[in-house]
Parts: C-alpha cells; structure tokens; sequence
C-alpha cells in the first residue's frame, strides 16, 4: 500500500495524487481543474454595457461603496490581501502600486487595467471582476472573450436586454450560461412593485433560457440600506432585490465547492484505494462509501457543478498584458485569435428547470415584523402577531428538537473558546448560521402561529447573518451570537407558556 501520511484534508488528498499522477489521463485534466477551484475563492464577473450600475453591483457585494460614481476607470479586479493596496497595470505593461484603496489616484494614472486587494472577509470567499469596456461591439466582445476565461459566475447588468446585449452575452459559452445571472439594475425607476414584476416578466421571456435566474435590482436602494449608520435598513435591503441576488450568489458558491469536495472523495477512492492517508478515524471512508453507493447520481451532479475551463486563469503578467490588450487597446488586441472557453456538454451542466428555479430565487418573504413594514409601504394593512394557544404534541416535539440542537450547537461553540486561542471571527458567525440552519431543520412545518414567527425570525436572522459576512471585525460575531440567544429566549418562552 502507497503510504502518504499527513494529508488529513480532502483538497491535501486531491493535491497528492495529482502531484504524483496516481489518476488515469483521461481524468487527470478534470482533477487538476478541481484542485485548482478549490484552491482558490470563486471568481464572480460583472458584465454589461456603460451605465448598465456594474459598478454599484460590485460595491453592493463587496458591502461597501468601493467606487464613487465620478471615478472613471478601466476593468478592475477585486481581491482579498492582508494589507490593501491598489495596482496599476499601465499601456506599456508597467505597474505602479498605491498603498490602500487609491482608486482615485490609480484613475489619475490612466492605466488599462486595476487591481484593488483588501482584507473585507467576503473575498476569501470569492473575486469580483468588473468588465469596462467602451460601447463599440467589437470591443465589448473582446473584452467578454477575455473574462469569460476568469469566470465561474457571471452577471450581466441591464435594463431591458436589448438585441444588442443579445447578441453580446451569444459570446459567453454555455456552461457559463448555467452560472449567469441577468441584473436587472433599474427597477427603482419603476413606479411599483406590480410594474417591476412585470417588466421582469416581459425581460425573462426575451431571455428564456439564456441565464440560470433573472433578477430585479436597485443597487443603489441596496447601498443605502447596507449602509445606513443606525445598521442595515432591512425592509428597504429586501425590497431592493438584493437578498435574491446575495442568496443566488451565496448557493452557487456553497455548491460549487460541495460538488468539486465530492468529485476529489469519489475520484480519489476509485483510482487511489491503496494510498493511506492516515485517515485514523474512518471518517474519510465512510463519506466514501457513501459517495461510491451513489455513484452515477454524484458524477451527474458534481461535473455540471462549474464550467469546465480552457486555459491557466492565474493572476500573471501575462493576463495583464491581455487585459490591456482586450480592453484598452481594441485595434491591437483585434489582430490576435481569441481563445473561445470549452463550452461544458448539454448532460454535464446544470440545466435541470427544477435546479434553476431553487437555486437564486428571490426569497419568500417570512410574516415577521420586518415584512409588515414593507407591506405597509405598499399601502397593504400589516398582520398582528399572532396570540399564543396550546401547543400539540406534534408542534412541542418540533420545539424541543430545536431547543435541543440549540443546546448542542452552544456546547460547539463553548468548544470553539474554549482553547488558548480566542476564535476567528468568521468561524464563531459560520457558526451561527449553520445552527439557525439547523434549527430552521429541526422546526420543520410546525402548526402553532407562535412557533411560525419563530420560524420566521429565524429565517430573518439567517439572512442577516448572510449579510454579517461582509463586515469586519468581531461586531458581526458578536450580533450573530445575539440573535440566536433571543431565538432561544423566544422558543423557551413559547414551550414554557
């Protein structure tokens, strides 16, 4: 048996044996790809004509406003980096670095290409990359043809979709089509919700089948609420449409590195069974075995999980060069070939309806007090709270199931300080989200209306807690921690009444 002690983690196992070509040819390519996604976050482009809002899109998922609007600049990429910096690439391959967030000073520069590196937590997740380029066809299609080789999620920015953005987003392979999102970003100059909800319509028809989801967006109305200084505004938050296209985002990266973890345990126990990797507890094997009882299913959901990708997407020189090229420089860039992606097969996405339709919808508004304030800005009379009755034996088993996940998931986290180390503050709020997940779980359809608005505010404080990704610092942690005490206070008081 091949020894290869030492490599506990799925993406360590992976590493291994492709290091060591211990994986047929014939699989070898796909592994590599898969090693390199998981090595690295989820890489998100924004697309779109002039003045489609990609700019307010990418400070709305950054969670702040990164770009002013009378800062003029080129495609610009967004990473994390332990001390920010801003970095030119200027026309003649240079580059010039500021210290900080400097775009202002990096636009003074006229470079053809930036990238802005910061410590906000949500890019240890995933890159934004914001496509600039002029409203010429050809140099909009130069540019697409570039990005869509760093891209695992696209979104396109639009009003309307019109024929020309069409025949734009034709140029985007299909297996990136499966992870594209049409934005529609000026729903606030809608006159209503009614009317928003049908220009969406009448888009989503010209677009059937072009994009996983078709989303409505005030990026702008998002900011503001984001970043309102008594805390999120979250009824204005909601009704901007941005919980549906965080939500959309937030699924899309979860599974894709679900699917790749999947794909790297059933690659590595069909081809690699006689290495040990020093798996002590079984642990590994036993989500093997799983994997490999289900064989076909997995391979069908895992290789549709992100496209397939053509070529190296490391962040070189030589990108930079073809950045310029793409972008800046149209008359240049149109003397040379552009590499189309390898457009993933029809079986190997992820084109299912059902699929479709769970993955980014816009969530369903819960009846918590929140909503009634957005029902109430829509001329609609809020609900009252609902009186407490005696509970049934069936909605009392629910409430103990989750007061005792509650119970478990306290004594983890208890665990997580317990330590020399006080706990990173993204572990301690992942935390929290995956027990107000499991309690949403264990609550299943409870009949009791006291016990829906806990289920209600659950739901309203997992959202937040999605939106705490964002924010720096332990504040975020600390308010997750909160929230789930008052849910328990809430459950308690209901169980005990």
């Amino acid at each position: 048996m091949t020894s290869a002690t030492s490599y506990p983690s799925v993406e360590d196992r992976l590493d291994y044996v492709v290091k060591n070509k211990l994986l047929p040819d014939t699989v070898m390519p796909t592994a590599e790809r898969v090693l390199e996604r998981l090595g690295r976050p989820l890489r998100i482009v924004i697309f779109g004509l002039p003045g489609s809002g990609k700019s307010e899109v990418l400070n709305l998922l950054a969670g702040r406003r990164l770009i002013e609007n009378d800062v003029q600049l080129p495609t610009l990429q967004l990473e994390w980096g332990d001390e920010p910096s801003t970095i030119c690439t200027l026309s003649d391959g240079s580059e010039l670095t500021f210290k900080g967030a400097d775009l202002e000073a990096a636009a003074e520069k006229s470079p053809v290409f930036v990238t802005l590196k910061t410590d906000l937590p949500a890019l240890k997740k995933v890159s934004l990359l914001e496509v600039v380029a002029g409203k010429d066809p050809a140099e909009q299609k130069r540019a697409i043809n570039w990005a869509v080789k760093r891209s695992d999620i696209a979104l396109w920015c639009s009003d309307n979709f019109s024929p020309a953005e069409q025949a734009l987003w034709a140029e985007v392979p299909d297996g990136l089509k499966d992870h594209g999102f049409l934005l529609l970003t000026k729903s606030d100059l809608r006159a209503n919700d009614i009317e928003t909800a049908a220009h969406q319509k009448l888009v989503r028809n010209t677009s059937d089948n072009e994009f996983h989801d078709t989303i409505s967006l005030s990026a702008f109305q998002a900011l503001e609420a984001q970043l309102d200084i008594s805390g999120i505004d979250m009824p204005a938050f909601r009704a901007s449409g941005a919980m549906g296209l965080i939500a959309a985002v937030k699924k899309q990266v979860e599974g894709g590195r679900r699917g790749d973890l999947d794909f790297a345990e059933l690659t590595i126990a069909q081809y690699c069974a006689d290495v040990d990797f020093g798996d002590e507890d079984g642990s590994a094997d036993k989500k093997v075995a799983e994997l490999v009882e289900n064989n076909d299913a997995v391979l069908k959901s895992v290789l549709g999980t992100l496209p397939d990708e053509p070529a190296e997407m490391s962040a070189s020189e030589d990108d930079a060069e073809n950045a310029s090229e793409a972008v800046a420089e149209p008359e240049d860039a149109e003397t040379q070939d552009s590499v189309e992606p390898e457009a993933v097969d029809a079986q190997d996405a992820q084109p299912e309806a059902d699929v479709a339709q769970d993955a980014a919808p816009e969530p369903e508004a819960p009846d918590t007090e929140t909503d009634a304030e957005v029902q109430e800005a829509a001329e609609t009379e809020p609900e009252p709270k609902p009186e407490p009755t005696g509970l049934s034996s069936a909605d009392r088993a629910l409430g103990d199931a989750a007061l005792n996940v509650l119970a478990a998931r306290t004594e983890d986290l208890a665990t997580l300080f317990g330590g020399d180390q006080t706990p990173e503050p993204t572990a301690v709020l992942a935390h929290c989200e995956e027990t107000a997940q499991d309690m949403l779980t264990a609550l299943g359809d409870v009949k009791d209306p006291v016990l829906k608005q806990v289920v209600a505010d659950t739901t309203e404080s997992l959202d937040l807690m999605v939106l705490m990704q964002m924010e720096d610092g332990p504040g975020p942690a600390d308010d997750a921690m909160t929230l789930l005490l008052q849910l328990k206070r809430d459950l308690n008081t209901r169980l005990l009444s």
